[in-house]
């Protein structure tokens, strides 16, 4: 059971350690949250501008319990960065297809779980580089205070 939002982020996290490491390019480099003052090094875009970034997206309901337990829910947002050279999209899409296909849907992620399957949401195409986010739905039974 989780505790709090920090030990909810932590199983975020660790799960897209594991779903890169088990995608296409498992040395792809990733941007974590800074979770307190352990959350670690400053991140610096690769000098082939290829790189995931994770948001998170808090959305608690209030007053949402089940018995003790606090419903959390959230978005878990990876968008995974690539440049603009003119190689094509397939490339990007592929490698997030691989990474999001770790989040499917019911898996449980240590005490969160995943209740959609992840969605692709578009592309934004930048001058230098391209843009590919997916959604992830998650929620996670918290004892209440």
């Amino acid at each position: 059971m989780m505790q709090n939002e920090s030990e909810i982020i932590a199983a975020l996290q660790q799960a897209v350690t594991a779903a890169v490491a088990d995608g296409s390019i498992p040395t792809l480099p990733v941007k974590y949250l800074m979770v307190g003052t352990s959350g670690g090094a400053a991140f610096t875009p690769p000098a082939d501008q290829k790189w995931l970034e994770i948001v998170w997206l808090p959305n608690n309901r209030n007053n949402d319990f089940l018995g003790g337990e606090k419903n959390h829910r959230g978005i878990l947002r990876l968008v995974l960065h690539w440049p603009n050279d003119g190689g094509g999209i397939y490339a990007p899409v592929a490698l997030l297809s691989s990474i999001s296909a770790f989040f499917w849907k019911g898996r449980l992620l240590s005490g969160v779980q995943i209740y959609a399957t992840p969605d692709p949401t578009g592309i934004i195409e930048l001058d230098s580089e391209v843009l590919l986010p997916v959604s992830i739905l998650y929620q996670s039974f918290v004892k209440g205070l």
